[in-house]
């Protein structure tokens, strides 16, 4: 990568950057649509979790970014992957 290039609007000029790396955010429109008649979603189309990470559907658990509230930060729906790998444990235990 050679740079990145901006527009600025206020000074009508080009601003060029030269970072060490560069992350490509592609949007946050969520992929739900595999459980989208199964869950309750926020406007934005997110679904809705409980504090286990719990959808509204008993046994049916979400985590990452497809949920309503998470970071949309790789590092934290990792956790979050480990995290709802633990309360499916718990509630099939309760089973």
């Amino acid at each position: 990568m050679k740079g990145v290039k901006f527009y600025d609007k206020d000074t009508e000029k080009d601003i060029v950057l030269h970072p060490d790396g560069v992350f490509i955010f592609i949007g946050l429109k969520p992929n739900v649509d595999i459980v989208k008649d199964l869950v309750a979603c926020d406007e934005g189309g997110f679904i809705i979790t409980k504090t286990n990470m719990m959808t509204s559907t008993p046994g049916l658990f979400a985590a990452g970014d497809c949920r309503s509230g998470s970071t949309k930060q790789a590092a934290a729906a990792a956790g979050e992957g480990a995290a709802v790998a633990l309360m499916v444990r718990d509630y099939l235990k309760k089973k």
